[in-house]
Formats: structure tokens, C-alpha cells, sequence
């Protein structure tokens, strides 16, 4: 009741007073406005996400607004955390050093995509990011011949089994020449389409004395 008849300016409804303009001026020239997002200030100085729609209509030939507001701060909030969460990983993976990890999807027929894969892939394994995420399958014409059979072998039990694997190799490296790596990778999910989804991480592997193990 203590609203009826004050403006919104006046009892300091607007956390950014120039959302009541936006919407103003939006619902003027297209005679309706849905879903825009505002922050609104409540009684107790906290605030609410909100999603608002105003519709313009003439009652008794006064021009009025109908408006309705969905309380949205949950939503708000959790894609907060998100991005929040997404830049944390984010700058862990780019400053990881001497690995780098990724997400493949393996669908039928040998298909790979990449889903994500940290920018620490070419100092890793000399692929630039854009190239490795359009086509994650390059790493095969960097694995040495003698070890490719091996690697594909360990790769297909563990896509059956849905199993972990990890075995090192030798690889050329397109800046440094021959590296010995250790591909790793564990499942993650399966997807409704058959895809099996699986994280891994290619850590470099210093020295010759890490023999090429096959689990």
C-alpha cells in the first residue's frame, strides 16, 4: 500500500535509475517490452534480479503500463558462480606448466571433437589451439610410427571398456623434434547418441627412462 500513487524514482526503487528510462523509452516505441533484465532495491537494501515485461494500454483513456516481474536472482546468481568457476579453471589451465589437458568426444566411427583443450597445447605438443580444436586427430601424425599402433591399440580397449588409459610415446614435437609424452585419459559420460566423453591430459615425460606402458 505505501507504493500506490509515489514513483518508482522517488522511493528509490532503481538500482540503476537508467533501466526505468531504457524501458521507458523501449516500451514507447514498440508498445511492449518482455523479459528485461533490471536490478531492483528492496525495502531492506538488498537487491533482486528481475526479469520485467510492460505492455502499454489506455484504461478509461489514460495511457498506463501493466508490468509483471519474475524474481530471476537465482539465476542470476548461479551464473555468476559459473563464470566465476570458468575463469578459475580457465587461468589454471593456462598456466599450467609442462601439460596440458582437454575434453574429446569419440563418436562412431573413430569421430573425435574436441570440446576444450587448455592453451598450453602447443607449447606441449606444438598444435595450435584453433588447429587441435578443429581436428583433435592431428596428434596421430605426431606419434612416431613404431609407437602409433600401440597408442591406438590402448585407446580402443579403453573406449570399449570405458576404462582409463595412460602410455607414453614418442612424438614430434614441429619445433623441438622428438619428445617422449604420456596421454592420458578417464571417462566421463555417454552420451544419448552413443558419444562417450572422456577428459585427459598430456603431460611431457623428461628422459628416456619412462618406459611405454600399455594398461
Amino acid at each position: 500500500e505505501e507504493l500506490i500513487g509515489r514513483l518508482s524514482l522517488e522511493i528509490g526503487l532503481w538500482q540503476n535509475p537508467a533501466d526505468r528510462v531504457r524501458l521507458e523509452a523501449a516500451a514507447e516505441r514498440d508498445g511492449r517490452v518482455a523479459r528485461e533484465e533490471v536490478v531492483l532495491m528492496m525495502p531492506d537494501g538488498t537487491t533482486k534480479d528481475l526479469g520485467a515485461s510492460v505492455a502499454l494500454v489506455d484504461i478509461g483513456g489514460r495511457r498506463c503500463a501493466l508490468a509483471s516481474l519474475a524474481d530471476i536472482t537465482a539465476r542470476k546468481a548461479a551464473e555468476r558462480a559459473l563464470r566465476e568457476r570458468e575463469a578459475l579453471l580457465a587461468s589454471i589451465n593456462t598456466n599450467l606448466t609442462g601439460t596440458c589437458v582437454y575434453r574429446i568426444v569419440h563418436g562412431p566411427g573413430d569421430r573425435m571433437e574436441c570440446a576444450y583443450v587448455s592453451p598450453t597445447v602447443e607449447q606441449i605438443i606444438g598444435v595450435p589451439t584453433a588447429q587441435f580444436l578443429a581436428d583433435p586427430t592431428r596428434v596421430f601424425g605426431l606419434i612416431h610410427p613404431d609407437d602409433l599402433p600401440v597408442f591406438r591399440q590402448a585407446l580402443a580397449n579403453a573406449l570399449r571398456t570405458e576404462g582409463p588409459v595412460s602410455i607414453v610415446v614418442r612424438a614430434r614435437h614441429p619445433r623441438v623434434g622428438e619428445k617422449w609424452f604420456q596421454f592420458c585419459s578417464q571417462f566421463v559420460e555417454r552420451r544419448s547418441d552413443g558419444a562417450q566423453v572422456r577428459d585427459g591430459r598430456n603431460p611431457v615425460s623428461e628422459g628416456r627412462e619412462v618406459r611405454r606402458q600399455v594398461p
